[in-house]
């Protein structure tokens, strides 16, 4: 789970290219919670208890074409027995159904599904502010959540607006959402009511979405056996390496296929704006060739105001200086 823009997708299709996991994409935004606010305190687990457990378990049942068919699909030892070739040809005529008819399951025998013999990957950006409780709840999971620079969130997301990526409008404009975020313990210790977001900027609103969802998840999470916290930038900097520590402590082995996979996601740009295939080091970075100075330092300004932040902002510091004659 992460923020959007974080690389969620592309560790998703990471911990999917092993051939004993079931990869469901986004089911909690296909398929919305129901009765679950989207922030859920983690000292308020037990009030929600019930509902997360239904629902979480609801999540594995769902295998619309948007939850089962994102691109590429891969070998798998369990439930999903067709050949790769075979499901990518009958899930193409899936998605022009869901074009006209919505979205219907896609059967078992093309999409597999959750099974004795295949770990369940539940891949997020729902979700996030429930982070904490569904950790809690669930101690036998193994939670990986994924943080990203805020200017490269920032980046990426501005440049998705302005090619009119996202149906809903600026996520800087959504006035429901901040009302939410003024609920939590992290912005009423800040003092930070809706009004004042909105006497903000849209770019402080960006930074501050960024630096208060991402500092209540990691508060809640600390010092949780089943957590673990992964940099963007470090899977784009050493993805191997990263990529085989969290299968391990996913309790799954370095597969093949997964190795394959790793290799050619980072050897060759798609030019998608939600393709895996990409030069991570250039993904990572190109915020700073595309975020005017002033955007950057505002970002970095409020950032720096937090524990989230600072795992980013005192990195960039020591990197300014160490720049200086």
């Amino acid at each position: 789970m992460g923020l959007p823009r974080s690389g969620t997708t592309w560790l998703g299709k990471i911990l999917d290219s092993h051939p004993d996991t079931f990869y469901s994409h986004e089911p909690d935004s296909a398929v919305p919670f129901r009765g679950i606010p989207l922030m859920v305190e983690a000292d308020s687990a037990s009030e929600y208890e019930s509902a997360l457990r239904g629902e979480v378990e609801r999540m594995q049942s769902v295998r619309t074409v948007r939850v089962v068919g994102k691109l590429p699909i891969f070998p798998k030892r369990h439930s999903a027995r067709l050949p790769v070739w075979l499901r990518a040809q009958e899930l193409l005529v899936w998605k022009g159904l869901a074009r006209v008819f919505g979205e219907p399951n896609v059967p078992r025998h093309v999409a597999g599904g959750p099974s004795r013999d295949a770990r369940w990957v539940w891949k997020s950006i729902e979700s996030t502010g429930r982070l904490g409780a569904i950790a809690r709840l669930f101690p036998s999971a193994r939670i990986v959540f994924v943080i990203r620079h805020p200017c490269g969130v920032a980046a990426s997301i501005l440049r998705g607006e302005e090619d009119m990526k996202f149906s809903a409008g600026p996520s800087s404009e959504d006035r429901g959402f901040f009302e939410l975020l003024a609920r939590t313990g992290v912005a009423r210790s800040r003092g930070l009511t809706v009004e004042r977001f909105f006497a903000m900027s849209a770019i402080e609103r960006i930074a501050w979405r960024w630096a208060l969802l991402n500092e209540k998840t990691l508060h809640e999470l600390s010092g949780l056996p089943n957590c673990r916290v992964v940099r963007y930038e470090d899977l784009c900097d050493r993805p191997i390496e990263v990529s085989r520590d969290l299968l391990a402590f996913a309790h799954l082995d370095w597969a093949d296929q997964t190795h394959a996979f790793v290799s050619s996601s980072t050897a060759r740009e798609d030019g998608s704006y939600y393709g895996v295939f990409k030069d991570p080091r250039e993904a990572a970075n190109k915020w700073r060739k595309t975020l005017p100075q002033e955007a950057i330092e505002t970002i970095l300004h409020v950032a720096g105001q937090t524990d989230s932040g600072r795992l980013f902002v005192d990195s960039e510091s020591s990197e300014s200086s160490t720049k200086k004659p």
